[in-house]
């Protein structure tokens, strides 16, 4: 990705057409990907994804591996969305 696109994927709309990545609207990942319920973002029809607690939250934990494991739950969840008809 140019700089840029990397800057841009910081945004709450990320993607990049150029490398058929496409734009997946309103995305918020603090505590988990918030395009479906509870918080009813995103499509029409929500999917259902995992909201751990505030980042504030997970932070006090001081556990790295549990951070880590909560990243992988939230990285899986965007790739199932990408691959989700909308």
């Amino acid at each position: 990705m140019t700089l840029p696109e990397k800057v841009g994927f910081l945004t709450q709309r990320p993607g990049v057409p150029r490398l058929g990545i496409p734009t997946v609207g309103w995305v918020e990942g603090l505590h988990g990907v918030a395009m479906g319920r509870p918080g009813n973002w995103g499509w029409r029809s929500p999917v259902t994804t995992t909201a751990f607690p505030q980042s504030i939250g997970l932070a006090e934990t001081w556990d790295p591996e549990v951070l880590h494991q909560a990243g992988a739950v939230g990285g899986y969840e965007v790739c199932y969305l990408f691959q989700s008809p909308k």
